[in-house]
């Protein structure tokens, strides 16, 4: 479950964090999803220099090896939201993230380990899955790459090629 989850939270804190003199600050978002696959509580909290994520995901049926994700961010320009990054549907099931040649899959994988007790083998029992105080580390590559502007960050799930879940973050960035 690692990935796919954490990507959003990864996205969505790579923007939310103070920029030098800057602020960044969630302004919506929704959060949906199939209630026949999984319940979920998320909460987000903004720190001095940045916003922390903790969610729990009570997950209702084995997912098999055919999970995949994906992430789009998304610039609004003259009051439309333009794509600025898409990862295409990624597999999660026995991915190697920590080699992958995409910096945000390398990103989430080396954090996983510190935040959640969610995994990428497959197949993925139900159960209680939960991150903890998930923020981004200001230190890392990412951090130079989203500039001042307003996004939209859309975060999908997928089993079987039917969407199981989908978040839309609305983000100002000054």
């Amino acid at each position: 479950m690692s990935v796919y989850w954490i990507a959003l939270w990864a996205v969505v804190t790579s923007v939310c964090h103070n920029q030098a003199e800057g602020s960044v600050r969630i302004t919506n978002y929704t959060d949906d999803w199939d209630a026949k696959y999984l319940d979920v509580d998320l909460r987000v909290r903004r720190l001095d220099k940045t916003t922390a994520i903790d969610f729990d995901l009570d997950l209702k049926q084995v997912l098999d090896k055919n999970v995949e994700y994906d992430v789009r961010l998304c610039r609004k320009i003259a009051g439309k939201y333009h794509q600025m990054m898409y990862t295409g549907k990624q597999q999660v099931c026995g991915m190697e993230t920590r080699r992958s040649r995409n910096l945000l899959d390398r990103y989430i994988a080396s954090e996983l380990v510190k935040h959640s007790n969610l995994t990428t083998r497959c197949p993925i029992s139900t159960g209680h899955y939960e991150v903890r105080n998930f923020e981004i580390d200001d230190r890392h590559l990412m951090m130079s790459v989203v500039p001042s502007g307003e996004f939209l960050i859309k975060f999908g799930v997928y089993h079987r090629g039917k969407e199981i879940k989908m978040n839309r973050w609305f983000i100002t960035a000054t």
